[in-house]
């Protein structure tokens, strides 16, 4: 699976290895290249996750400069509200 985000398409790798970032295991790392998902977590984690990454790949490609704790709020709710708001989300996609 490949993600378009502005001029780039960036793979979307699942696997189900161990990832690691900066000495943190992680559900999910958004390289330059790619975008990593682990499989192990549950679907709806991986979901989340990978629109997680997808804000970190958008924070680099447009440099937004978003901080960690902004990236996981800005996921959150995204994913919260775009879950829970099937129309709204029919609507805008």
């Amino acid at each position: 699976m490949k993600i378009k985000i502005s001029w780039r398409k960036l793979p979307i790798i699942f696997s189900n290895k161990t990832l690691v970032l900066n000495g943190n295991i992680c559900s999910g790392i958004c390289k330059d290249d790619q975008l990593e998902i682990n499989t192990t977590y549950p679907i709806e984690q991986q979901r989340e996750t990978l629109l997680h990454e997808v804000i970190h790949a958008l924070d680099h490609i447009y440099g937004f400069d978003f901080s960690e704790d902004q990236v996981k709020g800005l996921s959150n709710a995204l994913f919260e509200t775009l879950k829970e708001n099937k129309r709204v989300k029919d609507f805008i996609f």
